[in-house]
């Protein structure tokens, strides 16, 4: 009878949680290609984003509207809109930004 012990449980989360990395390594260079941002755009983006994120690396749906409303005002429509825009961008189709998506939604 296999059982998975804790230290091959870690391996496993941990390899999921490298190859996670690897693929927003690679969605971030995407982005930063079809938008043309500079470095310097990337670098900004990257500090407002590492000053709002979650343990997870993740930025849920109430921070990006937060963020956003402190520059513009969002009413219902648009929220609803941006949350879709958000679901299209996650590659799971989650409610959630990780960098390279939100580097997209800038």
């Amino acid at each position: 009878h296999d059982c998975l012990d804790f230290e091959r449980f870690l391996q496993l989360m941990r390899r999921s949680y490298d190859l996670r990395d690897e693929r927003d390594i690679v969605r971030e260079d995407q982005a930063i290609k079809a938008c043309g941002h500079t470095m310097d755009e990337v670098e900004a983006f990257r500090q407002v984003f590492l000053s709002s994120v979650d343990s997870s690396g993740e930025m849920d749906m109430p921070v990006v509207i937060e963020l956003l409303e402190k520059i513009t005002s969002i009413d219902d429509e648009e929220t609803e809109e941006l949350g879709e825009l958000v679901r299209q961008l996650n590659p799971e189709r989650r409610q959630v930004v990780r960098f390279p998506q939100f580097l997209r939604l800038m």
